[in-house]
Formats: C-alpha cells, structure tokens, sequence
C-alpha cells in the first residue's frame, strides 16, 4: 500500500563554515534573524538539472544553514532544471520558486518558504499582525500565562507529522486551548527542523498553508478563523519636505493603489510588509536598495581531506556553491590531471590562501576572484 505524500518539507542543517569536506562535522545550528539576513546574500552557483525540487531544497539547507520550507500545496518531487551565475542565495531561493505554477517566495526570520504567490505574500504579514495581537494580551493576560506564551522554543517532527497535532501540542507548550483544532485538515508531513521561533509564529506558518489563521483570548484560547481577503497592516512613514513630491510620485508609480492618508508629512499606510519595506526604500531614492553580497574574496573556509583526487575535490566544492573555472587543459589530459590526489586540513582559511592551498599539487595557476576559482593549466 502507497503512503500518502509527505506534501510540506521543511528541514535544514548548517555546514560548520562556508565549505566543509566532512559529512560528520556539521553542526545542527540553524539559522534566523540578521544571521539568515547574511547568508541570503552570500553568493553561489546552482546548477541543477532533471533534479526533484525536495532534493534540490535539502541539499541546498546543508550548504547554507537557511530552514527552507515547501508549502503543503508545492510537489516536492517535482522535477526542477535551474542553473545560475554566481548569485546570491536570495536570487536562488527565487529562481527555484519560479520553476513552480504560480509560486513565490517569502522570506521570514527564521525560514524561507517557497508556495502559492498568494500565500506566500501574505506570510509575513499575517505573521507581524499576530505577534502584534499577542503584545496586546501583555495587560489583561496572566503574567505567568503571558510568559510561557512569548517563549521562543526549538521546534521540529518527525515524518508523517500530522499539522493538526503538531498544533496542538505545540499549543500545549505555550500555555494555549485550541477551541477548534478540528477544523485543520487532515495532511501528512516531512520531518523538519527550525530555528528557535515563538508559538504565534509557529502557528501562522503552519495555518496560512490551509488558508486559516487565529485568535488568542486573555484566557489563553485560541480560535482558528480563516485568513482575511485582504491581509494588510498599518504603519506611518516619515516624508522629507524637500523632497515631498518626488518622494509621493515614486510611491504612485511603484504601488498604483496604495491605500494611505497624507497628514502634512507624515504618510499613514495600510498594506503588506513587502509593501512598507519598498516605501522606505523609495523614500530615498527611486531604485532598491542593494545590499552587497559577500563574494569569495570575503568568505572563510574549512576543508579536511586525506586524500581525495582533485576531480573530486572540484565537484565537492562545486555543491557547495562554488564556480570553479578550469582552463589550459581538456579531454584525457585534463582527467590525468585531476586524477592526482591531495591531503591537508584547513580551518577558518582565507579564499586567497586556501584555494591555492588546496590545489597547491595540481599544476595549475589558482586566481581567485569575487565570482570564482580559475584553475589554469600552462
């Protein structure tokens, strides 16, 4: 008999550093908040062809530390073709969404989830509202209840979890009743692993994939309740005067019906988190925000080999996110060559001394640059 599919996959550990040839060294750490920020922009390569999404996502969590999440509606055994430059992390997660129908990304504290455009674009609304709902409850809730509610907690399950129960007994940690578990759907899911996260946010990841959210009462009750139509929250944001008029026409053209109210100069503004995020940045000037990513000329390494050929070794890094560049040599010569093999253990190594380090016994030229390693051969 045919399990049913394990439709949310959500697990990820983190290599000890940027690059580690031992399986037994990583560490389970996972990442969130300006750590997670970090390594979206670290770049790398992906090169991934005829490829199920579910492996292309695990192998990817391995190299970067991110939880990355697959929305209960997103087939994890897809087959994905993507191959990039030398990007950030970020513009990866982005391009493996678009090999879905009609998918997106968000991009939380704690995770990244690729599903539905539509409710991914609403996750971290959702999530910012009920944290919010939840700082409400801090004068009219117990002290002790209120505690036990905002305690952050390190959150995983095992296959063939059932996100009712999941709910429930996550509930159960922070103090909480759900008045109507029943109405969450039976599912199935993989085993996963997060960051350290708080019930409210915990719950909002896992209620928005059936289109639900919640209420928390002072009693500690919670109520299940569907996601609204529209999913916005208020915020104000501060005007130059001198540049007022520039400032309103950029928003115009941005975010054509942007819901606000003008009050002298400050901008009252009902929309997603997505949304206030990009006013700021219109606010001073009218391009985004470019946030420079680390290239290889920044990173740190960690590698312990005994010996291992440099074909090998190439590969290796190469899943790690690494573009390694080989010239001067093809065909039989260029297998001979990386045939040879090589030893050493290095730790915490600068790219400018570890790339030639490590392929110190090949006979090639080693340049690094921000996007790559060239090997040259004379």
């Amino acid at each position: 008999m045919r399990l049913m599919k394990l439709s949310t996959l959500c697990a990820a550990v983190m290599v000890v550093t940027t690059c580690s040839g031992d399986e037994g060294g990583r560490s389970q750490r996972l990442l969130s908040g300006k750590n997670l920020i970090d390594a979206l922009q670290q770049r790398r390569s992906l090169n991934a062809s005829g490829q199920g999404l579910r492996r292309v996502v695990t192998d990817l969590q391995g190299n970067t530390g991110i939880a990355i999440c697959l929305d209960r509606r997103i087939n994890p055994s897809s087959l994905v073709d993507v191959t990039t430059q030398y990007v950030t992390t970020k513009t990866i997660m982005e391009s493996l969404a678009r090999t879905q129908s009609e998918a997106g990304v968000s991009f939380a504290d704690q995770y990244v989830l690729i599903g539905p455009a539509r409710a991914v674009g609403r996750l971290r609304t959702l999530t910012e509202l009920r944290r919010q709902d939840v700082q409400k409850l801090r004068n009219t809730m117990a002290a002790e209840r209120f505690r036990t509610l905002v305690e952050t907690r390190n959150v995983s399950w095992p296959d063939l979890t059932e996100p009712r129960q999941l709910l429930v007994d996550a509930a159960k940690q922070a103090g909480v009743e759900i008045r109507n578990a029943e109405v969450v759907p039976h599912d199935l899911w993989a085993a996963a692993d997060l960051p350290a996260v708080v019930f409210a946010d915990l719950a909002t990841m896992v209620l928005n994939q059936f289109d639900l959210t919640f209420e928390v009462s002072a009693a500690g009750v919670m109520t299940i309740i569907p996601v609204p139509e529209v999913v916005v929250i208020e915020r104000r944001h501060r005007i130059p005067s001198k540049s007022k008029d520039e400032v309103l026409a950029r928003w115009k053209a941005a975010v054509p019906d942007l819901d606000h109210m003008l009050k002298g100069l400050t901008a009252t503004v009902f929309a997603t988190v997505e949304t206030h995020e990009r006013l700021e940045e219109l606010i001073g000037g009218n391009a985004r925000t470019v946030v420079a990513a680390s290239g290889l000329k920044s990173r740190l390494f960690t590698l312990k080999v005994q010996q291992a050929p440099f074909g090998i070794l190439i590969e290796k890094l190469r899943k790690q996110g690494v573009s390694i560049r080989v010239e001067g040599r093809s065909g039989p010569e260029l297998t001979e060559a990386l045939q040879k093999t090589a030893a050493f253990d290095l730790t915490k190594s600068p790219s400018a001394e570890f790339f030639p380090k490590i392929f110190e016994g090949s006979g090639a030229k080693v340049t690094v640059t921000d996007d790559e390693v060239i090997l040259m051969y004379p």
